[in-house]
């Protein structure tokens, strides 16, 4: 289930609680709280363009 899913059901009371993923605006009917910090990091292979660059942007992979 998508993260805005489980949020919006807990916001209509169809669910009580929810374990999501995304960072969303906070519901004012609803208390969230961080269990974990899980960051994202950029691989490739060792030959790719991209292992040649120190710290690789977003806009060094096209994502805007």
């Amino acid at each position: 289930m998508d993260s805005d899913v489980a949020s919006q059901q807990v916001v209509e009371g169809t669910s009580e609680i929810a374990v999501i993923t995304l960072t969303l605006e906070p519901h004012k009917s609803i208390a969230g709280h961080r269990v974990w910090h899980d960051p994202f990091e950029f691989i490739c292979a060792q030959g790719h363009p991209l292992a040649n660059l120190a710290k690789p942007k977003l806009m060094s992979l096209g994502v805007y």
